[in-house]
């Protein structure tokens, strides 16, 4: 057996290994890390309204060189948890097949005199896959989590977030508009049969 198929079984085995054991960290330190608690769910009809939870979507999580470290899997409740190291750079990819994927970008580098345990709880939003829609926007991370100095926790970077939030209101405006004509095809098709 080559060299290259020996190593991408074991990679395989281990990252199958990773998402099966529940394994919740890839941080080592038991002491410093950044502790994420979320639930992937789909988008409310309205803004007030709570979407469906997404039971086993997939999140990975990528270092700084987009090398993939861990995955985890939601519950039927769409809720996750799993521990990041401090003083580092991530990619949190949220998927499941059918649906279109997100990333975002954590940066939990902080003061030193600041380590500890932190929890971060956040929520993410994925849609199911509409044919037509150019979702190039979300290749690249649609909100970043920073240590907040002021605050003396995690948060979102809101310079960041407003930036993207003005591109994905016209990626939203045209999943709706798209999944309304949709509707109306399919509720077309049926009334001619």
């Amino acid at each position: 057996m080559n060299i290259g198929v020996r190593f991408s079984l074991v990679f395989l085995l281990f990252l199958c290994h990773h998402i099966v054991s529940g394994q919740d960290t890839i941080a080592k330190n038991k002491r410093y890390y950044l502790k994420l608690e979320g639930r992937i769910k789909e988008p409310g009809k309205t803004e007030t309204e709570k979407g469906k939870p997404i039971e086993n979507a997939i999140i990975k999580v990528y270092d700084d060189k987009h090398l993939l470290l861990g995955a985890f899997t939601t519950d039927k409740k769409g809720k996750t948890d799993f521990k990041v190291p401090i003083n580092k750079d991530f990619f949190i990819e949220f998927s499941k097949s059918g649906y279109v994927s997100k990333i975002i970008q954590v940066n939990t580098h902080m003061p030193p005199e600041r380590k500890l345990a932190f929890i971060f709880p956040f929520e993410v939003n994925i849609f199911k896959e509409v044919e037509g829609l150019d979702v190039s926007i979300l290749k690249k991370p649609v909100a970043k989590v920073v240590y907040n100095l002021i605050e003396h926790q995690f948060d979102y970077d809101d310079g960041f977030t407003n930036q993207v939030n003005s591109k994905l209101k016209v990626l939203y405006k045209e999943y709706e508009k798209l999944k309304a004509e949709e509707f109306t095809k399919d509720t077309t098709t049926i009334e001619k049969k």
